[in-house]
């Protein structure tokens, strides 16, 4: 009996299998993580249901977003899915579903990275899993009841290892079709237009990419790092520069030099002309520079800091 009692105690405890417990931002927010992180929307595939949300237009979204990565095994870029939705909605002729969609992806290009959205998908992860584990627990209790106990282990396995990233791999013929999806890849130029060609770079780094520059020492290895920090500077980019080597200061007057046109060794001279350079270039994004002892810093020094 108490064990039955633990049960249900387990099951009360898990919430119902909506995010009605969020309010609409929240909601929202949790979509728009499936749209900008596609490796957390990969996870989520596994645990979520469209009908988890509250709200019509975000269910609809996510259905489509969804159907589409069941049949290619990619997801849509965001103009591809206004596409789908357009196409689906004309035949529905749901107008007041059409608006809400369309205000909707509108606030989302008008705030692309909400500060607090790694928490949302934290939670919201969180919660289908809880979810996905209490159908376990109620699926269980059948199978108990009729003596079918090797079951209820399988089935339990699977409940605890769902949500987890474990994709075999790009299937090269099963999975063709994703090979031709034109993906919008989110760049920040370097600035040098031979790099950024389209052979070579195709307009910079993209988001989630990472770059490794190497060279003997005194090449400038350095200097090109500063290049292409003021550079995604200038295009409104928020910049985290760290420095194994020399001083926060020393990296910091090379930048004042990149982006005002002056000689590292006359920065110093200069006070006023880089101030004003500042003030009249208030877009630029934000910089820091976080100094550490080569070789002391491990990755999750750095995580910790970032």
């Amino acid at each position: 009996m108490s064990s039955v009692l633990v049960g249900h105690q387990i099951l009360e405890e898990i919430p119902a299998g909506q995010f009605s417990q969020y309010n609409k931002p929240f909601q929202e927010k949790i979509f728009q993580g499936l749209l900008t992180d596609r490796q957390w929307a990969s996870q989520m595939v596994e645990v979520m249901r469209p009908d988890f949300f509250e709200l019509r237009y975000l269910e609809y979204l996510c259905e489509k977003y969804f159907s589409y990565f069941t049949q290619y095994r990619c997801f849509p870029t965001q103009g591809l899915l206004i596409s789908i939705i357009k196409d689906a909605l004309s035949e529905d002729g749901d107008v007041l579903l059409r608006d809400q969609i369309v205000s909707y992806l509108i606030r989302v290009r008008g705030n692309p990275s909400p500060g607090d959205i790694s928490y949302v998908k934290e939670k919201s992860l969180d919660f289908c899993k809880r979810q996905a584990f209490k159908e376990a627990l109620e699926k269980s209790v059948e199978l108990i009841s009729s003596d079918n106990f090797e079951s209820v282990i399988s089935l339990m396995k699977e409940a605890v290892s769902i949500g987890i990233p474990n994709t075999t791999g790009h299937d090269f013929f099963e999975d063709m079709e994703a090979r031709f999806q034109k993906i919008n890849r989110c760049v920040c130029p370097t600035g040098i237009p031979e790099l950024d060609a389209k052979d070579i770079l195709a307009g910079g780094l993209g988001r989630g990419e990472i770059g490794v520059v190497t060279a003997n020492t005194g090449v400038g290895k350095s200097h090109f790092l500063v290049q292409m920090g003021a550079n995604a500077m200038r295009a409104g980019k928020n910049v985290l520069h760290y420095t194994f080597e020399l001083t926060e200061q020393s990296v910091g007057i090379r930048y004042d030099s990149n982006l005002c046109g002056i000689s590292s060794s006359d920065v110093v001279d200069n006070k006023a002309r880089v101030v004003k350079y500042y003030e009249e270039n208030s877009d630029l994004g934000r910089l820091i520079i976080k100094e550490y002892p080569t070789g002391y810093p491990s990755v999750t020094t750095l995580r910790n800091h970032i």
